[in-house]
């Protein structure tokens, strides 16, 4: 079961008005949606500014560990819920973003180099896929043994050449460099190159960096989901939690950065520039 929370400000103005937010209590009621997909939404109306995470707790029961929130008022520190957080999605959403975009790319292959950041050998079936669109492709990882194995089987079966680094600086021969994993090492990347990651990275770069992915959710499962929730985080859910695995070959039709945002063609534009110039 996914238990949603999401918390509606019904704050009035004026002096009478505050007097009357101040006074009236706030109110808590759940319910659940869905018929196949069990999904118990719990909506609080927040009338006096002063909101009770102690009770929202109480209500969410179990699902307090996993808890399903986007909202602008932040969860405390002290209190014992623990949002969901959609990595394994983002992930899934970073390596798809890539691939969509190398695609396009595949008749400049041997004149634009890729870069795979994957330090502890997480995502060692990907280049698998990245080789169908690149023949320069470079993986910096500290796990050279998980790497070894998938280079020599890529030789065997396709005549494929993965080359295998632990030397992050190789990052910076890259155009296009993927990140499933957070960068938490710095590098001196090219100046016209394109990060695709899964979060804003612990170090900065002086690139174009983008880690928020924007997708459609099929129809049924939008109607599932409440107004005010976030579709990555809904799906984020559904993908880890319930084992909605389809979600997993969505292909974003936007990517952001903090200052910047690509749609797929957009990005296979620069990229081209980039390589041309």
């Amino acid at each position: 079961m996914l238990t949603i929370l999401t918390i509606e400000d019904k704050l009035r103005e004026g002096a009478g008005e505050r007097l009357y937010s101040v006074l009236a209590p706030n109110s808590l009621n759940a319910h659940s949606i869905g018929e196949k997909l069990q999904i118990r939404h719990i909506k609080y109306i927040n009338r006096n500014g002063r909101i009770n995470w102690k009770k929202i707790s109480s209500k969410a029961g179990k699902g307090k560990a996993q808890l399903l929130y986007s909202g602008s008022h932040p969860v405390p520190e002290e209190s014992d819920i623990r949002l969901f957080e959609p990595l394994a999605l983002r992930q899934r959403l970073c390596s798809n973003m890539a691939l969509s975009v190398l695609e396009m790319l595949k008749e400049k292959s041997n004149t634009f180099r890729t870069g795979l950041y994957d330090p502890e050998g997480e995502f060692s079936d990907l280049p698998e896929h990245l080789l169908k669109f690149t023949d320069n492709l470079i993986v910096v990882t500290k796990n050279y043994k998980v790497y070894r194995q998938q280079a020599q089987r890529l030789l065997d079966e396709r005549g494929a050449v993965l080359c295998v680094s632990p030397q992050t600086q190789l990052l910076s021969t890259c155009g296009l460099i993927v990140s499933p994993c957070v960068l938490d090492t710095g590098f001196t990347p090219m100046a016209k190159a394109v990060v695709l990651t899964c979060h804003k990275p612990r170090v900065p770069l002086a690139c174009r960096v983008y880690y928020k992915y924007s997708f459609r959710l099929e129809p049924e499962l939008e109607k599932l989901k409440p107004e005010a929730l976030c579709a990555e985080i809904f799906a984020g859910a559904l993908y880890s939690l319930c084992g909605f695995y389809p979600l997993g070959s969505v292909i974003p039709f936007v990517c952001t950065s903090d200052t910047d945002t690509q749609t797929t063609l957009s990005l296979r534009r620069y990229l081209c520039d980039c390589v041309t110039t």
